[in-house]
């Protein structure tokens, strides 16, 4: 359980607060209803109250006093404390409550510290007790809230006493828990993502009481006394297969999740932490993108889209939200680190693909769209890397396929079969605009002493704002010149001169059989084109070398015969 005790702040700050009804009869706030003090100590009601206030209350009024005084509470010791309890205990909340409670957890989290002492008023100190404390409270936390949801969907809407809890509140509790991860001292970087798929992905057996008597107490038991809840067999035999099935899906629904928004978090500028922290962080998570993430999003695919299997249970075949969340973590640790193997080939791309070449309508339009942002990150991933060209290869190939004509060509922007070829179009425009750059550089990157949020060096020494100011700006004058640091002319690559062709070409071809069986339109099939023309104008436009002039230092290079096949 976490520790009870707030951290610790030298004082709160003052704010004028208004009185609990916020405003008069007539709807104006009088003189007499606000003072510039510290206001009391809040609980439940005034929370509850004030987050109605700024949310449906008609009267501007009555949202200001109440948007003021929120800010207050954010900024004040009673934020811990109060939201983790009205969380905690949330079979009350409307849904508005339990999204402030939440959003609440990740600002702390983010802004919040690890200090000998107290340097900012709006940085709350955290001992290593309080981070342990905190992991403890919020991992149990998203689970029930998950638990609440996967019940909701599976019974249908009404059959679950009160508000089910929307999805964007376990969003945010999710991000606290990846800010969590980021900024906590005492939690190994590498051991990061293996803890949370130690912790969400096992068996109903070994999920936390809480989450278990939640079930239990939302009809997913199988009628044995509720008292019994001291020990974990008794709990589970307490479970219902569908109970059972619920809390196995949750878990695996969080560690999604969280899986989905830990990149995002560890590069964002929002988070208030060390670059030293920042770059060990990052490393860790890219270590554990090969060996835990993309076995572990494979392991979950092969349950999600099989209709079950010895891993998971049967009823996962039906979980549409699942294989949104599949796709979209997916996607998120292709983009954060592309050159981690196991993303071409792998179960999810292959899931993505299927979707997107199945025949329109057979899978929910949101899960159309994740797929999209799936196989793209994948794929484009996949360009330029020769252990990855088969795999490539194979799923473009059925792409290109599915996105042929089936019958006469005709127009069909409105038809199905149309609407299909235009999403297949997106993917193939990706991979070709990919296929047209220079191949990426995956060797270490040399530290920014000028970086700031995720490109600060980890080992940066502090530089007066007034003389890191003044570098930055000759910086930016320096590269609009086109002139490294030490005014030497940077070069413009030619560009298509290291292009993946074969790739391209294919890619190319594609898109013109889908532009011409109907659905796809030209700007998209042409998209590619446009990125090599604007490739082309940069570098005709590149700065020439001091005292180097003449048409014949930008005129176009001789064309290489593969580049001439191409066009």
């Amino acid at each position: 359980r976490p520790s009870t005790t707030p951290p610790s702040r030298s004082r709160l700050p003052r704010a004028t607060m208004a009185s609990s009804s916020m405003a008069g009869e007539d709807g104006s706030t009088s003189s007499s209803s606000t003072m510039t003090s510290e206001p009391p100590p809040p609980d439940r009601g005034t929370l509850r109250e004030a987050v109605a206030a700024l949310y449906t209350s008609p009267d501007q009024n009555q949202r200001a006093a109440a948007d003021q005084w929120l800010q207050w509470f954010l900024r004040s010791d009673h934020a811990w404390p109060l939201s983790i309890g009205m969380l905690r205990d949330a079979t009350d909340l409307t849904s508005l409550e339990a999204l402030f409670c939440a959003r609440a957890l990740h600002v702390l989290l983010r802004r919040c510290v690890s200090k000998a002492e107290k340097t900012q008023k709006s940085h709350a100190v955290l001992g290593e007790g309080d981070w342990i404390g905190m992991r403890d409270c919020l991992l149990p936390m998203a689970w029930n809230f998950a638990v609440k949801t996967v019940l909701h969907d599976v019974r249908g809407a009404g059959s679950i006493p009160g508000e089910a809890p929307p999805r964007t509140v376990l969003t945010q509790v999710s991000l606290a828990i990846a800010a969590l991860a980021c900024k906590m001292p005492n939690w190994d970087e590498r051991a990061i993502v293996r803890d949370l798929a130690g912790y969400f992905g096992v068996d109903a057996e070994a999920a936390p009481d809480a989450v278990v008597n939640t079930v239990v107490a939302l009809g997913g038991g199988a009628g044995s006394n509720p008292g019994d809840a001291n020990n974990a067999n008794l709990l589970v035999n307490k479970l219902s297969p569908e109970g059972a099935a619920a809390v196995v899906r949750a878990g695996a629904g969080c560690l999604l999740r969280i899986l989905a928004v830990l990149p995002d978090e560890i590069t964002a500028r929002e988070i208030s932490i060390h670059p030293g922290r920042r770059a060990a962080v990052a490393d860790g998570l890219r270590a554990a993108a090969a060996e835990v993430v993309h076995p572990a999003l494979d392991a979950l695919a092969r349950g999600l889209w099989a209709g079950g299997s010895g891993e998971y249970p049967p009823q996962w075949g039906d979980d549409v939200n699942g294989r949104i969340l599949l796709q979209e973590a997916a996607s998120a640790w292709c983009g954060f680190h592309p050159e981690a193997p196991g993303s071409c080939p792998g179960s999810c791309l292959e899931a993505a693909v299927r979707c997107l070449c199945a025949q329109h309508g057979s899978h929910h339009p949101k899960l159309v769209d994740a797929s999209v942002t799936g196989a793209t990150a994948a794929l484009v991933a996949a360009v330029h890397r020769p252990e990855r060209r088969e795999a490539l290869g194979a799923c473009i190939a059925a792409l290109r396929t599915a996105a042929r004509a089936s019958g006469p060509i005709r127009d069909e922007y409105e038809t199905a079969a149309g609407q299909s070829r235009a999403r297949i179009a997106e993917v193939l425009a990706s991979v070709a605009t990919r296929a047209s750059e220079p191949p990426p550089d995956d060797g270490p990157r040399a530290p920014d002493p000028l970086g700031t949020g995720a490109d600060a060096a980890a080992d940066r020494k502090y530089i007066p704002y007034r003389d890191f100011r003044k570098a930055r700006k000759e910086r930016k004058r320096a590269d609009a010149r086109g002139v490294d640091e030490h005014g030497n002319v940077r070069e413009v690559e030619v560009p298509l001169v290291r292009a993946d062709v074969e790739v391209l070409c294919f890619c190319l071809d594609a898109l013109l059989e889908a532009m011409e069986a109907g659905g796809v339109s030209p700007a998209a099939a042409l998209e590619p084109w446009s990125a090599i023309n604007d490739a082309w104008e940069t570098w005709k436009n590149r700065p020439s070398a001091k005292g180097a002039a003449g048409s014949s230092s930008r005129g176009r290079p001789a064309a290489d015969p593969a580049i001439v096949r191409c066009a």
